[in-house]
C-alpha cells in the first residue's frame, strides 16, 4: 500500500516544474517572514506567516503564482488565510497591487512594506 502511494506521488515531483527563482522575506519588526520557489510554469510555492498589531492579526500568505515583469523583476501573488483578527489584506493579493515588484538580485532589497520597520526582500535565480 505504501509503495503504491509513493509511486502515485513520485510523478508529481518528477514531472516537476523547474525552479526559476527563490524568494525570501524577512521583516525586521512585526510583519511577514518566509519564502519559497517560483517555478517555470508560473506557479509559486512556499510559506509566509504574517503578524501585526502585537499578534492581534495573524495570517498565512500562500504564494500561488508569479509573473516575469521584465528581465530584472518579478511580481508574486498570494492567497491569504486569516487566522486571527480582522483581515488586513483581503483574500488574495499580488505585490504589484501595492505598487511594486521585486528586483531579481543576489542581495536583499530593503523596503518599508508592513509599517515602520524595514523589510528585507530577495529574489535569487535558482541556477
Amino acid at each position: 500500500m505504501v509503495t503504491a502511494m509513493l509511486l502515485a506521488v513520485l510523478p508529481a515531483f518528477g514531472s516537476g516544474q523547474q525552479v526559476v527563482y527563490t524568494f525570501t522575506i524577512a521583516d525586521l519588526g512585526q510583519g511577514a517572514w518566509g519564502g519559497g520557489s517560483l517555478r517555470a510554469d508560473g506557479s509559486a510555492t512556499g510559506n509566509v506567516p504574517f503578524s501585526a498589531e502585537n499578534g492581534q492579526s495573524i495570517a498565512h500568505f500562500q504564494p500561488v503564482s508569479w509573473t516575469q515583469v521584465d528581465s530584472d523583476s518579478v511580481d508574486i501573488c498570494f492567497v491569504v488565510r486569516q487566522i486571527r483578527g480582522p483581515p488586513i489584506f483581503g483574500s488574495a493579493f499580488c505585490l504589484s497591487d501595492f505598487g511594486f515588484v521585486l528586483d531579481v538580485t543576489h542581495t536583499p532589497i530593503i523596503v518599508n512594506l508592513f509599517g515602520t520597520e524595514p523589510t528585507l526582500l530577495r529574489v535569487t535565480p535558482a541556477n
